[in-house]
């Protein structure tokens, strides 16, 4: 199926026209084959918090995956996750930041960001809920600084007990099938 608008836009007279009239410069996304759906490929840079509790279960699926799990020193990476379900208190929010703020410079089109917390209802204590609670914010702000090249961040909260269903949907949040939702709350 042909994007008009973004063809027009992307052509020499259309950024010309488009950029005089104040117009958004779309982004060419990352279609996915229909008869091949969800096939994973590209770099992804896994991180976790301290005492985190699925890092080590995400890293075995990537590995099993036709996915280049990357270094961080590598410039360039095409996804990233995190995992924050061992973030407990305000201070190890810090790490999120960190990771973050490093990496995501390196993300480039079309890339996809995933976040791992707990659901709030799980946690230990207030606090942690709360700080768990927190990282929708955080993805919130993530998706509007990386949406305008393409790029999607999402939120995965696991349940007690969720820990044996979480492959499938970071499989499909890797994929060129997964889009951008706007939740209003």
């Amino acid at each position: 199926m042909s994007d008009t608008y973004l063809e027009l836009a992307n052509s020499a007279l259309g950024k010309k026209l488009f950029s005089a009239m104040g117009l958004p410069e779309p982004v060419t996304l990352v279609r996915e084959d229909r008869e091949q759906p969800h096939i994973l490929s590209g770099k992804v840079l896994v991180g976790a918090s301290l005492g985190s509790l699925y890092g080590k279960q995400i890293g075995s699926f990537l590995e099993a995956t036709s996915m280049q799990v990357s270094d961080p020193q590598v410039s360039e990476k095409r996804h990233l996750i995190f995992d924050a379900s061992g973030i407990a208190t305000a201070e190890q929010s810090a790490e999120l930041y960190d990771f973050f703020h490093q990496q995501i410079k390196s993300l480039p089109s079309c890339g996809r960001v995933i976040v791992i917390g707990l659901k709030p209802s799980a946690t230990a204590n207030l606090e942690q809920g709360a700080v768990q609670r927190g990282l929708h914010g955080f993805i919130k702000s993530l998706a509007k600084e990386i949406g305008r090249n393409g790029s999607t961040a999402n939120l995965l909260l696991v349940d007690n007990g969720g820990d044996a269903a979480i492959e499938a949907p970071i499989r499909f949040l890797l994929s060129a099938g997964s889009a951008f939702m706007n939740h209003r709350y």
